[in-house]
Parts: structure tokens; C-alpha cells; sequence
């Protein structure tokens, strides 16, 4: 199924754009990837948009403090699941705890058992601002 997803990129290689240690996912145009196993047993899949509009408003509208770039991809998606879990804080998830977040998922996020990229749609890249 076609779907959009947000990604990354760190040095070449389009990551999980909210996530880093153990939660990290190397996004590929040549295979399927799936959230890592520890996530998955707990319900907790990849995360993309049905709606390019939702995909485009989330990527227009985020707010991050990164020297790296991110992309917003086409993709295809095997397995979409659109009833979400609660979401949750993903500063913890590098070390595999699991703390609700205060957040709403942005509009449009479907969980998504497989990911594969297929084309770079747009990309952005963010200034740390200095103080």
C-alpha cells in the first residue's frame, strides 16, 4: 500500500526520524524493514501517513533542533494498521522504557508492520540554533 513516512538522515543513511538507541530503524529502498522486535511484541509498529497532505502538514509543521536532514519518502507499506496505541515519550525508548507521552499522535499516523522507501519526496534540513 502506498504511504509517506519521515526520515532522518545521518550521515547517508535515512534513520527513524523521533527515535535513536535501541529503537532506531535504518529505513531501505531495496528491502522491508520492521520496528525491532521488542517494540512489535508490545503492539508498538512503524509509524507513516495514509494522506500525503497529513504526511506534508506533519513534516512542514515539526518541530526539531537538528544539524541533520530529514526527508519525507514515499513508501510502500505491508500490513497497515490504523488503530494506534498510546503514544509514547520516544527520549525513552533509546533504552527500551516504556513512558506515556502527553502528546496526541500527529493526524493521519498509521502503524505499519513493513516499510520499504521508494522515493524521496522533499527534504529539509534544520539549523541547532545557537545561543
Amino acid at each position: 500500500m502506498k504511504i509517506y513516512k519521515v526520515v532522518e538522515v545521518v550521515r547517508g543513511n535515512p534513520l527513524s526520524a523521533f527515535t535513536n538507541g535501541a529503537a532506531t530503524v535504518n529505513y531501505s529502498k531495496e528491502k522491508y524493514v520492521e520496528a525491532p522486535a521488542w517494540l512489535a511484541k508490545r503492539g508498538y509498529f512503524l509509524t507513516a501517513f495514509v494522506r500525503l497532505k497529513d504526511a506534508e502538514n506533519f513534516f512542514r509543521n515539526m518541530l526539531v533542533f537538528s544539524d541533520e536532514r530529514f526527508e519525507l519518502w514515499e513508501a510502500d507499506g505491508i500490513d497497515v494498521k490504523e488503530g494506534l496505541p498510546p503514544r509514547l515519550d520516544t527520549s525513552f525508548l533509546a533504552d527500551k522504557m516504556f513512558v506515556p507521552s502527553d502528546e496526541k499522535w500527529p493526524k493521519g499516523t498509521v502503524m505499519v508492520r513493513k516499510i520499504k522507501l521508494i522515493r524521496r519526496i522533499k527534504r529539509r534540513k534544520f539549523i541547532k540554533p545557537r545561543y
